[in-house]
């Protein structure tokens, strides 16, 4: 007696193979958008974390940290007890209340983000890339950039970490006269201390940190003296998110709100106008001489061709994630309008829009 087996013929295989490769096509997307949900709860949380820091911080030292701060500058509580020989980030100064004390407790300096590890010379205090600092869905190639600084350990080569997150300039780098411009912040020249009550439009209606990319254009990015340098890039515009070091340029220090959008105006629609100070314009439909400060929108995400370290872009898809100063986190899309995004970046202009 002879069997007979049976076998899947060639059209068989062939449509359960297209079956397999159907059901694959439909179940990545929904792969993609749960990852992507991860992500942004994670940075959510992130973000939940920097906010407390915040506020831990401003209750035990009576303000909240500067963007950036030097010895010649800057005379308040996030100084050492004297005012010499200082220069302080904002991250830097949150470590102790992000549960990340030990970076300072293993730097040359306490009271200098540029310090070396005394655990390893051969780093940075800076160097070690900080999980709380960085948005798991961030696009960026790296996280970290080459630093040389000719008065730094003789012009030694190191790494130094970056961020996903950037601060106001607004509220943490105010002065008397409401004006600032991108090189005043990475020299510290905007020494203001502020403290809750400067957030005169309340916490909840103002800004405090937001989400952004760690490498903002297509280049490799170094940085030597105080000077940054770039390599392959196409546009020339594309910056870093360092949170460790300042001194250098604004395109490698991690902050937001200095670049000017005028709502009568379309040229500045894509763009802004990075270079501003006052972001002071007229209000459209007012009478004439009623002005208030607006502010450039995120942008939605674009080629890292096309990008400029002054805008600030979406890591996903969603919208940018902001953490406001009562410690919730809103999701801004691009759409947000120019006046609704400026009355909640700026913490004192008496603003009647909302993000609401």
């Amino acid at each position: 007696m002879r069997r007979s087996h049976s076998a899947f013929t060639l059209i068989e295989l062939l449509v359960v193979i297209a079956i397999i490769a159907i059901l694959i096509g439909l179940l990545l997307p929904a792969v993609q958008k749960v990852r992507e949900a991860a992500a942004r709860i994670q940075s959510m949380n992130n973000l939940k974390q920097i906010g407390l820091a915040l506020h831990n911080a401003h209750d035990a030292q009576g303000a909240f940290p500067p963007i950036m701060a030097q010895t010649s500058d800057y005379k308040g509580p996030f100084a050492p007890s004297g005012g010499a020989g200082f220069k302080i980030t904002f991250f830097w100064c949150l470590l102790p209340y992000l549960e990340q004390g030990n970076v300072i407790s293993d730097a040359s300096d306490p009271y200098s983000s540029l310090s070396y590890s005394k655990s390893n010379p051969s780093k940075m205090a800076s160097t070690n890339p900080l999980k709380v600092l960085i948005a798991p869905g961030d696009p960026s190639p790296t996280n970290q950039a080459t630093l040389s600084i000719a008065w730094f350990q003789g012009g030694a080569t190191y790494q130094s970490s970056l961020t996903s997150y950037a601060p106001n300039s607004r509220v943490f780098a105010s002065n008397s006269l409401g004006t600032q411009g991108p090189w005043d912040l990475p020299y510290g020249r905007l020494p203001a201390s502020s403290n809750i009550f400067t957030v005169a439009d309340g916490t909840s209606n103002t800004i405090f940190v937001v989400e952004r990319p760690m490498v903002i254009g297509d280049a490799v990015v170094s940085l030597a003296g105080n000077n940054y340098t770039l390599s392959g890039q196409t546009n020339g515009n594309d910056g870093l998110a360092l949170w460790g070091a300042g001194d250098l340029t604004p395109e490698v220090l991690t902050f937001f709100g200095t670049n000017c959008d005028d709502p009568s105006q379309t040229w500045d629609d894509e763009d802004g106008q990075w270079w501003g100070a006052s972001c002071s314009f007229q209000v459209p439909g007012a009478a004439t001489g009623v002005t208030r400060q607006y502010f450039h929108p995120p942008r939605p995400r674009r080629p890292p061709t096309q990008q400029s370290w002054w805008n600030l872009y979406p890591i996903n898809n969603a919208g940018v994630q902001t953490l406001l100063g009562d410690g919730s986190v809103r999701l801004i899309t691009s759409n947000v309008s120019i006046g609704a995004w400026s009355a909640a970046v700026t913490p004192a202009g008496g603003e009647v829009e909302s993000l609401n």
